[in-house]
């Protein structure tokens, strides 16, 4: 058993030891390849930004420039009427 362990160790020992040597030949053909000047990177356009009533004060709610819809309710025949105030 002590040997399976042994052998199983020194095989993946092996395998580690190439993936290393293929890392290091991967970054240092990258090293390589990036010593040209990269291209700019294309513009974004700004993110958007909340409204001036959400950052100001703590407030959740808009202003109450918007009317207040009226209620409407149902008369009994699948019908909805407004609501008298």
């Amino acid at each position: 058993m002590i040997e399976k362990n042994k052998e199983a160790q020194t095989q993946s020992l092996g395998e580690l030891q190439q993936d290393v040597k293929s890392l290091k030949t991967l970054l240092l053909s990258r090293t390589l390849s990036t010593s040209a000047p990269a291209p700019p990177l294309p513009s974004v356009p700004p993110r958007p930004s909340l409204p001036a009533w959400q950052l100001s004060g703590s407030s959740s709610s808009p202003p109450n420039d918007t009317p207040t819809p009226v209620p409407f309710l149902a008369n009994g025949k699948g019908k909805e009427v407004e609501a008298e105030g």
